[in-house]
């Protein structure tokens, strides 16, 4: 029994050693568990051998619902062009007899009474409209015009007629016309009958809204222009050769917006241009006509004045002689032309930064009948008196310049007028240069085109001066036609 009792606690003793001496390793991140530490006279366990430390899993996306496209395929939304919100703002009658208030029109220049006119209807009857009349004037040119206190956006819809006789009878021009636009309003001009607008009233339209401007003639639109976001050039209805009769015009504003004066511009500081010669031609040889493209007219070198005849021929009232040689932007043109014996005045015409001669896409300026003016796109856009002086030998030397939209033509080295295009033309199509003469001839020497080296805009590498050119222009690209309102 004794012997029994030893081994029993020989045995526990051992079980207590071997369990001192076993040290529980628990991760940490799990808590200890209460209870007291084990005996300090118990053997120290050996020591712990350090373990690597396991990296954490890598975060889990969050995954897109069922059927939505990955983050990285997501295509944001289109941003929607803004629309106007077009509000009726004023209303003129012009049908009716009696004019309108003065308190009615805050949104025009001034206007005249409405008149009598006579016209084909939309039946193609010959009848009497009332309806306000802007008459022709070559010389001073009156246009029916917006307020300069219009805002950018608007919209103006006019109810016109060609009117072919005015109260008194007049015969005011003949019936096939068409409206044409710019970037300031539109015209009539004389075009082909398959080309004329219908008979009766017809609706144009302008739309200035964010830098364009559309421009639509009984619901199609036919022409768009980029005008600038700041543009606030006051529309208007020019008549240079044909007379409209406006029936009706409203006007439309974005949101209802007021008329407020234009911002004062600040002064643009004087930058002199640094002119460059780029061509010259004294016409001392008959191989300098090769620079010379002859498009209408008696075109031809003089070997007796050494000069370039520009003059009319039996089967043509006009004479073009083209410059050959891309010439946009900036230019300076320096010329002399010879005044006739029978003749008190010059007369010679240029073309210049233009894009097509039929419809005058660019300028032309002109000193003859004792004036000077300046078009663009056939309208008169100023006109100044400009008798010719007195030459000992009747040549005259002439001059004509174009920096940025300002216009400057002289006589004599003497300034006879300045006109500034608000919108003038700044790609290089426009770089086509041409004399002209109507219903007369005359002689052109030392010509000398000067180009501003500061201008951006560069010549273009082929020639506007090419026969199937020379009337509307280089041909443009589909996409560009269609930009244009063209399609």
């Amino acid at each position: 029994m004794r012997t029994l009792l030893i081994l029993l606690l020989v045995s526990a003793g051992l079980f207590v050693i071997g369990v001192a001496g076993y040290k529980i390793v628990r991760p940490k991140s799990v808590a200890p568990v209460s209870q007291a530490p084990f005996s300090s006279t118990l053997p120290t366990t050996p020591p712990e051998v350090p373990t690597a430390p396991v990296a954490a899993p890598p975060p889990v996306p969050a995954q897109p619902p069922a059927g939505a496209a990955p983050a990285s395929a997501r295509i944001d939304p289109p941003v929607k062009p803004r629309t106007a919100d077009w509000r009726l703002r004023d209303d003129q009658d012009f049908s009716k007899p009696a004019p309108a208030p003065a308190q009615t029109l805050s949104w025009y220049g001034p206007v005249a009474a409405p008149t009598s006119v006579h016209a084909f209807d939309a039946s193609g009857q010959f009848a009497q409209f009332t309806a306000l009349l802007v008459l022709p004037s070559q010389r001073r040119p009156v246009p029916f015009s917006m307020s300069e206190r219009c805002p950018h956006a608007v919209k103006w819809e006019l109810t016109i007629i060609d009117p072919s006789r005015d109260e008194r009878g007049a015969f005011m021009g003949y019936q096939n016309k068409t409206v044409a636009f710019d970037e300031r309003g539109c015209s009539l001009i004389s075009t082909s009958p398959d080309a004329a607008m219908p008979l009766g009233p017809n609706v144009v339209v302008f739309e200035r809204f964010d830098g364009r401007l559309t421009c639509s003639l009984n619901g199609l639109v036919t022409k768009s222009f980029d005008v600038g976001a700041q543009d606030r050039v006051p529309l208007r209805v020019f008549a240079e050769l044909a007379a409209v009769a406006i029936v009706r015009a409203r006007v439309y504003t974005n949101g209802g917006e007021d008329l407020q004066d234009p911002p004062a511009k600040p002064a643009a500081a004087a930058v002199e241009p640094t002119w460059v010669e780029v061509f010259r031609n004294s016409f001392d040889a008959p191989a300098s006509m090769e620079r010379i493209l002859p498009w209408a007219g008696d075109i031809a070198w003089r070997e007796e004045q050494q000069a370039l005849l520009v003059g009319i021929a039996a089967e043509h009232q006009d004479a073009f002689a083209a410059i050959h040689g891309s010439l946009p932007g900036d230019l300076r043109i320096r010329f002399r032309t010879l005044r006739r014996k029978s003749a008190p005045q010059v007369s010679i015409g240029v073309f210049l930064s233009t894009d097509g001669l039929t419809a005058m896409d660019g300028y032309f300026v002109e000193w003859g009948r004792g004036m000077a003016q300046v078009k663009k796109r056939r309208n008169i856009e100023k006109h100044v008196e400009a008798p010719t002086p007195n030459t000992p030998d009747r040549w005259v030397r002439c001059e004509v310049s174009r920096i940025g939209g300002t216009i400057a033509m002289r006589l004599e080295d003497e300034p006879i007028l300045t006109w500034t295009d608000p919108h003038p033309p700044r790609d290089d199509r426009h770089d086509l240069c041409c004399f002209y003469v109507w219903g007369d001839s005359t002689l052109v020497d030392d010509v000398v085109i000067e180009r501003n080296a500061a201008d951006p805009i560069r010549p273009r590498a082929d020639d506007p001066a090419r026969l199937e050119w020379m009337a509307e222009g280089r041909p443009q690209t589909a996409q560009a036609a269609a930009d244009d309102g063209n399609f």
